[in-house]
This record gives structure tokens, C-alpha cells and sequence, in this order.
């Protein structure tokens, strides 16, 4: 909708323009300016501060070089002498002739063939032990389903 037009051919309860798309206030630009100057005058004064830094740091690494190596030995280290190597084994073991023959199929024991391992009768049932230590055997359908 423009300005030039009447009011009479506007709609009634038709909204107004959006807030957003207003011309932003003074305060809003000088906030943003001073924002943008924050920002970049933290930025500048860590890179200046690091490249500081760096230059102090090669400044003394190389004045440090220049004084002489501070790994020099002061005496030279004795000769460890002959080193003598371990001595090796007297023989060695023997290696099989042949690998023992895979197990037959008679050899493999099969567990659908074989007898099931006894279970004692009191390892079906949960049991509630008492304060003496003793055990009671679930008297009810109720306890046994505890």
C-alpha cells in the first residue's frame, strides 16, 4: 500500500507496515557502530599483542644462539667398552614331523546325545533365607512365584 493513497481504499483491520521494515533509529545505528569499533579494536590489539610477542620471542632466541650451545659437555663421557651380545641358545627345539589328523566325527562328543548333569532339588526353588542363617523352602503357589 502507498502513501498517495485514500483512505478509502484501504481495508478495514488491514495491518500496518512491519516494524522490521521501518528506518532504523538513531540509538540502533550508533549501537551498532560502537559494536563494530569494540569488535574491532579487541581484534587489532590481540594481534598486536601476539605479533609483540613473536618478535620478543625470536629476539631472544637468537640472542640466546648467539651466546654458544648450552648443551655442551663439560667433561667427555667414559667408553662403555666391548659390548658382549647375549649368547644364543644351544639347540633348538624340534619341530614336528607332521600335524596330528583333524578329530573324527566319533571323536566330537554331541551334547543332544549325552546325558543331562544331575540338578539337586533345592536349586529349583527360590529359597528366603532367616535371621539365623537357616534356609526355608517356600511353603505356598505365592512365595514360590517371589
Amino acid at each position: 500500500m502507498s502513501g498517495d493513497e485514500s483512505p478509502a481504499e484501504t481495508v478495514a483491520g488491514e495491518r500496518a507496515a512491519a516494524l522490521v521494515h521501518r528506518a532504523r533509529g538513531l540509538q540502533s545505528r550508533l549501537g551498532s557502530v560502537f559494536a563494530l569499533g569494540l569488535m574491532v579494536s579487541i581484534g587489532a590489539g590481540a594481534l598486536s599483542w601476539y605479533y609483540a610477542h613473536l618478535l620478543h620471542v625470536r629476539a631472544a632466541t637468537a640472542s640466546h644462539r648467539a651466546a654458544g650451545p648450552a648443551t655442551q659437555p663439560d667433561l667427555p663421557l667414559p667408553s662403555l667398552g666391548r659390548i658382549v651380545p647375549p649368547a644364543a641358545p644351544a639347540a633348538p627345539t624340534p619341530v614336528p614331523a607332521a600335524a596330528p589328523p583333524p578329530p573324527t566325527a566319533a571323536a566330537v562328543p554331541n551334547p543332544e546325545l549325552e546325558a543331562p548333569l544331575p540338578v539337586a532339588a533345592s536349586s529349583l526353588y527360590p529359597t528366603a533365607t532367616r535371621g539365623d542363617g537357616g534356609v526355608d523352602a517356600p511353603k505356598s503357589r505365592a512365595e514360590r512365584a517371589l
